[in-house]
C-alpha cells in the first residue's frame, strides 16, 4: 500500500512505498494520491511543545507511559546551514523527524520530557568548507564523511544537495545526539542500530512508522541460512569490534545491528527489553535471557 504524506511551505513531498523505503521530494508525483499535512505538523519555530502523548505506532509499540501523558515535550533543534541554501519546508521537515524521534525515545525508552541541550546541526554545501572547519576548530580533519561528534556535541554534514540518502543519514546523526543526551555509554552495537532504525522511518501526524529494507533483509536471511550469524551475545558484548576491519566487514556490522534493534522494536515486550539493556545488559531484562532473545531473534528473521 502507498502511503502519502505531502508537506507545503516549499513544496516537500514525501512517502513511503511498497517496500517501506521513504522517500523526499521537491514536486509532487503525477498521477499519486497525496494529502496535505503542513498544517499539521509541528508550529515554526525551534522549540515544540505537546500537550499530551500521541500513539506511536508500529506493528504494537507500546502505549504512552501513563504518568507522563500530560507533560510537555520540549526539544530546541538548531540548524547552521553553511555555503548551502535549503528550503523553508525541508528545514520543516528535518525538525519535525527529529522531534518525532525525541518523542519515541520519551515515550518507549524513559527520556526525560525536557531535553538536557539542543540537537546542534551544521549542513555544509561545499566540502571544503566542512573539512575546513573541522580543521579551524579542532586542529585537524577528524572526518571525511558526516558524523556526530560527542565531543562537541554537534552532527556535522556535507553535501550539494539533500537526496533521500542524505536526509537518511541525517536522521542517523540525530539519533546518535539523542542518544548521548543519556548519562551512560551505550553499547555501539545498540546505538549504531538504532540509529539505522531511525534512518529510514518517517514521523507524521504524531506516529512513527519503521521503514523496511529489503536488501538487507535478504542478506541477513542468507546469513542465517549459512550459518555464519553469531549468537547475539557475542555482537552485545563486543564493544571493540565495530570500526576497524575495511568497510566491508563494517557494513556488516550496520546490518547485524540494524537487524537486532528492528528486533527489539518490533513489539512492547522486546523495547522494554532494549530500555533496561541499554547499557549492554539484555541478559537481565529478555524474558527468558539472551539465550532466548537470540532464538526470537533468529525465528523473526525467518518470518521477514
Amino acid at each position: 500500500m502507498l502511503i502519502f504524506y505531502t508537506q507545503a511551505y516549499g513544496e516537500i513531498y514525501t512517502w513511503v512505498d511498497e517496500e517501506g523505503v521513504t522517500h523526499f521530494s521537491e514536486r509532487n508525483v503525477a498521477g499519486k494520491r497525496s494529502e496535505e499535512i503542513s498544517e499539521k505538523i509541528s508550529k515554526e519555530g525551534y522549540f515544540i511543545e505537546f500537550q499530551k502523548f500521541e500513539k506511536v505506532i508500529d506493528a504494537g509499540l507500546p502505549e504512552p507511559i501513563e504518568d507522563r501523558k500530560e507533560e510537555k515535550i520540549t526539544i530546541k533543534i538548531q540548524i547552521e546551514l553553511i555555503e548551502y541554501e535549503m528550503s523553508k519546508g525541508r528545514l520543516r521537515l528535518i525538525r519535525n523527524q527529529i522531534r518525532g524521534m525525541y518523542v519515541f525515545y520519551v515515550e518507549s525508552l524513559g527520556w526525560n520530557p525536557v531535553a538536557p541541550r539542543p540537537v546542534k546541526i551544521k549542513i555544509f554545501g561545499d566540502h571544503h568548507a566542512f573539512e575546513r572547519y573541522q580543521t579551524e576548530t579542532r586542529g585537524s580533519l577528524s572526518h571525511y564523511r558526516s558524523y556526530y561528534s560527542h565531543r562537541y556535541q554537534e552532527v556535522l554534514m556535507h553535501g550539494t544537495e539533500f537526496t533521500e540518502a542524505t536526509m537518511g543519514v541525517l536522521f542517523h546523526e540525530a539519533s546518535h545526539a539523542l542518544m548521548a543526551m543519556r548519562k551512560h555509554s551505550v553499547s555501539p552495537w545498540t546505538n549504531e542500530g538504532v540509529a539505522e532504525v531511525f534512518e529510514s522511518s518517517t514521523y507524521a501526524r504524531g506516529k512513527m512508522v519503521f521503514g523496511k529494507n529489503a536488501e538487507r533483509t535478504e542478506k541477513i536471511k542468507h546469513k542465517l541460512r549459512e550459518g555464519s550469524l553469531e549468537p547475539a551475545q557475542n555482537y552485545f558484548n563486543s564493544r571493540d569490534r565495530w570500526s576497524g576491519e575495511g568497510r566491508r566487514v563494517e557494513r556488516r556490522r550496520y546490518m547485524i545491528a540494524w537487524s537486532l534493534m528492528r528486533f527489539l522494536l518490533s513489539t512492547p515486550e522486546r523495547i522494554n527489553a532494549l530500555k533496561g539493556g541499554l547499557s549492554g545488559d539484555f541478559a537481565s531484562h529478555y524474558p527468558g535471557g539472551i539465550s532466548a532473545l537470540d532464538r526470537d531473534w533468529r525465528q523473526w528473521i525467518r518470518q521477514l
